[in-house]
């Protein structure tokens, strides 16, 4: 998966609807080490038909950090017509991100916290160790947001 971008470059690629957490604790926001990548970002995907963003969330952090969460409000929405998403298939997404600040409820029986066949680890990202970490550039500005107490509108 790489970024690709150009002056509305989303007017030649598929419209992906996305719910990702905003889950705060230990002094920061929990991110997860994606395996495909290698690269950190928020635990979230892909809104699948027939689910409301409510359950892609919930869902989506369950698979990507073995956490059971509840989803409290809307942390803030964001989408770029000059970006898109690519993958190895060739299929190339512009998303609309819809980001939700969860609280994390406990987690699933016999797995480790934090790991699943999507993400190598999570950790709680600060503004003391934002710089250290490889997060993917289109969710930065969203983290750098959320790590500052404001809302995301992009």
């Amino acid at each position: 998966m790489h970024i690709e971008r150009g002056h509305r470059i989303g007017k030649d690629a598929k419209l992906s609807v996305s719910a990702s957490a905003v889950i705060y604790g230990e002094g920061g926001i929990l991110l997860i080490q994606r395996t495909d990548n290698g690269r950190y970002c928020l635990p979230g995907g892909q809104v699948e038909l027939g689910e409301s963003l409510r359950e892609a969330v919930i869902r989506e952090v369950e698979e990507e950090t073995n956490f059971i969460v509840s989803v409290k409000y809307i942390a803030g929405v964001s989408s770029n017509p000059d970006m898109v998403i690519c993958y190895p298939d060739g299929n190339k997404w512009q998303t609309v991100e819809l980001d939700f600040v969860c609280r994390i409820d406990g987690q699933l029986p016999n797995v480790t916290p934090g790991v699943s066949n999507e993400s190598i680890k999570s950790v709680w990202a600060t503004r003391e160790n934002i710089d250290k970490l490889d997060v993917m550039e289109s969710e930065l500005p969203r983290i750098l947001s959320y790590l500052e107490g404001e809302t995301f509108l992009g």
